[in-house]
């Protein structure tokens, strides 16, 4: 076999092995452990849209629904259920690994960087949160734009409709959260932009396909929510409360600080730091009055992206205070880009001509300093890999910190999930989360013995809703149950979160349209849970018509640790006890 086939079988037998990682590996790590909130807002997104409920008229959430619609369509072949949704994730991995493997090809021309690129990729980008979300697939619409960004540019011939299909990409990320997509829409026009020199004309012609893109989409989509939903409801979930939600995250001395400070010092994953100092030095090379001229395209994209996706990592964190582990989609492609301009200086550098200073050059590019600065780069690279792999693995994005996974869940609907022990139900963490989280925070000490939620529990008021054909309503955090039940989702608000999922002005109108909605689905049991996430259980009182409705028509019908199981008055007898499994 001559060498170039041997090559090209070594990538496609290495490129087959890393797409089924990426699809088993979410698949494994998906089903470990259930986190209640934000689970709950992934399943019951999905099986609302499944049902045939509209998003902004029939039910209400801060974001597009775009991060919904992979899930529902696995809910309409398979039926709701969490091994559906782990799948739908799963797919998701494997699709955004393959994007940032072609993108890191076109971008550095090497296989084994490509490789490279797009097994971290694998490792960060969906296993540390296991189910679709809404960031996850905003990167995933991040990565295609930019795959059609770096397409664009460095082809023999640019294709306009690549700049187009960038900006399509980009809309559908905001479209899934919008945060992720707007502020990477920024990185995708700088990479159109970038460089200028001698091809003016073309980037401006590029640009303007990649406007024209987003613009299309943006029209299409408000054409549809139109004419098929309601535009001023969408107009202030998603554009008034989500900015309300923005600015109240970023805190003045973050916006203080530097984005290297943040790089260097913060991130978990030291890979973007080292990708920071290699841009900045990059951009220092290239703008040389000497290198202006011949600067390969290639070259621009990298050390561009080299600088501009930590930076996007900064700026997403500083408005989403997500845990920082959740965000490193583009840790893989970042560093590859860096790693190509490190080696294209080495080779520089080998190649210096005659003198005193090539032969300092090739020492650095080929003895000692290069030689502890291979090891210490391998060590990054292994760290970051060993960090996503534990990250994943332990669920730390869900609270999960020291728990063991051993006893499957005895749940229809959730027969391959492992319960993890202990299961939190408050965070260990609450000075990022808001004035709701510090209101569990004061008082720790009376809901202490519900912090921890038992399987058993869990898995007895799941056995008794699905047993009973009857519609109900589950206050505030487990809404998958209504999917796993097969029953309808019978109020519009998808999460409850004052300052998150609505404004305190909204509070008056959401009442009305709860209970009226529950009302109209008549729904004759009702879930509490004493304890939540975010302490939003408390938010029952701030609703006063649906208060007064809980209190003066239902009755208590079973207790099971964290959940009380309300009963219609008018619907005697009172719920039997499901006996333990």
């Amino acid at each position: 076999m001559k060498k170039g086939s041997l090559l090209r079988f070594g990538f496609a037998a290495g490129l087959s092995l890393l797409l089924c990682f990426s699809f088993a590996w979410v698949w494994h790590v998906g089903h470990r452990g259930l986190f209640l909130l934000d689970q709950s807002i992934a399943f019951d997104g999905a099986w609302r849209i499944a049902q045939g409920q509209v998003p902004y008229r029939d039910f209400l959430m801060p974001f597009g629904p775009v991060g919904f619609l992979l899930p529902a369509l696995f809910f309409r072949v398979a039926g709701p259920s969490f091994s559906a949704l782990v799948a739908a994730a799963s797919v998701l991995s494997l699709l955004g690994t393959a994007v940032a493997v072609r993108l890191c090809w076109r971008l550095t021309g090497s296989r084994a960087l490509a490789l490279l690129g797009g097994a971290l990729t694998a490792v960060w980008f969906q296993a540390p949160f296991g189910v679709p979300w809404m960031e996850q697939t905003a990167f995933f619409f991040d990565l295609l734009a930019l795959a059609c960004v770096v397409e664009q540019r460095v082809s023999a011939r640019s294709s306009i409709a690549l700049a187009v299909l960038a900006g399509v990409a980009s809309a559908l990320a905001v479209l899934s959260k919008q945060n992720a997509g707007g502020l990477f829409g920024l990185v995708a026009l700088g990479g159109l932009l970038v460089p200028l020199r001698g091809r003016a004309r073309e980037a401006l012609r590029a640009a303007l396909g990649y406007a024209a893109g987003g613009v299309a989409t943006a029209l299409a989509f408000a054409l549809w929510v139109q004419t098929y939903s309601d535009f001023r409801t969408f107009w202030h979930y998603w554009v008034e409360v989500s900015a309300e939600t923005g600015i109240s995250r970023v805190e003045t001395w973050k916006l203080m600080g530097t984005a290297f400070f943040q790089t260097v010092v913060s991130s978990s994953v030291p890979l973007f730091g080292f990708a920071t100092v290699v841009g900045i030095a990059a951009w220092c090379w290239l703008l040389r009055p000497m290198m202006r001229a011949s600067v390969r395209t290639e070259s621009a994209l990298c050390a561009f992206l080299a600088l501009a996706l930590p930076q996007f990592h900064n700026a997403f964190q500083l408005t989403t205070n997500n845990d920082v582990a959740n965000n490193n989609a583009f840790v893989g492609v970042c560093f590859v880009a860096a790693l190509a301009l490190a080696l294209s200086a080495r080779r520089y550098f080998l190649d210096w001509g005659e003198g005193e200073l090539s032969v300092a050059a090739r020492y650095l590019a080929s003895g000692w300093p290069w030689r502890i600065a291979s090891i210490a780069l391998f060590g990054c690279v292994a760290y970051s890999f060993g960090d996503g792999l534990l990250t994943a693995r332990d669920r730390n994005v869900q609270e999960f910190f020291g728990a063991r996974f051993e006893q499957p869940l005895a749940v229809a609907g959730m027969e391959r999930v492992v319960w993890g022990e202990p299961t939190r139900i408050t965070p260990h963490f609450c000075g990022n989360l808001g004035d709701t989280c510090k209101l569990s925070d004061e008082v720790a000490r009376a809901e202490r013995p519900l912090q921890i939620l038992q399987r058993e529990d869990f898995e007895r008021v799941a056995k008794e809703l699905r047993a009973r054909d009857e519609n109900f309503f589950v206050f505030p955090d487990a809404t998958l149950l209504y999917g796993l039940s097969g029953r309808v989702s019978p109020q519009p608000l998808l999460y409850f979160h004052p300052g998150q999922s609505f404004l305190p002005a909204d509070r008056a109108e959401l009442d009305r349209r709860i209970l009226e909605s529950l009302k109209r689905h008549h729904v004759t049991v009702i879930v509490l849970e004493r304890v939540s996430f975010m302490g939003t259980q408390r938010e029952l009182a701030a609703f006063p018509k649906l208060h007064a409705w809980v209190a003066s028509e239902f009755e208590s019908a079973l207790e099971l640790g964290n959940y009380r199981v309300l009963r219609a008055r008018a619907s005697r007898p009172a719920l039997a006890e499901v006996a333990p499994p």
